[in-house]
């Protein structure tokens, strides 16, 4: 085995055990030492891959958007008309909402030390970027929508991804504090028969019945 394989495979079983600590104790609450003992290295080795806590909790993160990121870009460029996308990107978030009520609540929390605290701005400076990148991805399927017909015309991609991505955003803190309706399938099949209405203007062309009919 490589060294380069040394290094990727105990980098991972680090931020394998970060993540438990952190979703155990939260992040204000775990330590380092806690994260190396999970990992059953020195306290040292954890920071010859990681500058500090911060820097752990961002990895971890960033690891979760790029694989998300990847899953999306498959979807966007398959083929399907935009309901059928739409219809797919809601699918995948579904899929992923208990993932993201986990490491959401890890991301709040973490805001709220960070508003005690310093050293912020990459964290601020990586949530703009990411939102950035998706808020661009849902408008391109928006977009291929109004261009096809299937979306009212007046419809603005860029304003209509950033509502899309607000609404699921909000349903995922909302199952992170207990409240409203639990995300499950039937959850989801109103959400997206709301979406469709909502893009269509309320008059959904045949492509559109018949995804949001099945």
């Amino acid at each position: 085995m490589s060294d380069r394989t040394n290094i990727t495979d105990k980098r991972a079983a680090i931020l394998a055990a970060a993540y438990k600590v952190l979703e155990a104790r939260g992040y204000a609450s775990a330590t380092v030492d806690q994260i190396a003992a999970e990992a059953h290295v020195a306290k040292g080795s954890v920071y010859n891959y990681f500058h500090s806590k911060q820097d752990i909790f961002m990895d971890l993160f960033t690891e979760q958007l790029a694989s998300d990121e990847a899953d999306f870009d498959r979807l966007l460029v398959g083929p399907g008309s935009a309901v059928e996308k739409m219809d797919r990107y809601m699918d995948l978030w579904f899929t992923r909402a208990e993932e993201y009520k986990r490491i959401g609540a890890l991301t709040l929390e973490f805001w709220a030390a960070a508003a005690r605290g310093t050293g912020s701005g990459r964290m601020n400076e990586m949530f703009r970027d990411a939102y950035a990148r998706w808020r661009d991805r849902v408008a391109a399927i928006v977009a291929q929508g109004v261009a096809s017909g299937q979306f009212h015309p007046d419809i603005a991609a860029a304003l209509a991804a950033a509502f899309i991505m607000a609404a699921t955003d909000g349903l995922i803190v909302h199952a992170i504090m207990g409240l409203g309706a639990p995300i499950d399938d039937t959850f989801l099949a109103a959400i997206k028969r709301g979406m469709v209405l909502a893009l269509t203007g309320g008059g959904a062309g045949d492509d559109a019945k018949e995804t949001t009919d099945e």
